[in-house]
């Protein structure tokens, strides 16, 4: 785990964010059904906070670094997928 927790050493660095740990399973993070591409919930996530609110601050800051994760997973899965038929 706190091999993980290095990469959120760019998103710590903006005033007022904080990284606060717990042992329970988020609930969206499972259930979330409705499908949006990368994009359209960045997008849905920055209408949803205010400019100055230190989540919107931080989902600005690593947009690029979630884009590309994400795309890269994506990727990977299609890949995996395509071999495995």
């Amino acid at each position: 785990m706190l091999l993980s927790l290095r990469h959120y050493g760019p998103i710590l660095a903006i005033p007022g964010v904080q990284l606060r740990l717990h042992d329970t399973t988020l609930y969206a993070s499972i259930f979330r059904v409705e499908r949006l591409d990368v994009d359209e919930r960045i997008e849905e996530i920055l209408r949803r906070y205010p400019a100055q609110s230190p989540v919107n601050r931080a989902i600005q800051h690593a947009e690029p670094i979630l884009v590309a994760h994400v795309r890269r997973t994506l990727n990977r899965l299609d890949e995996a997928e395509h071999a495995a038929q």
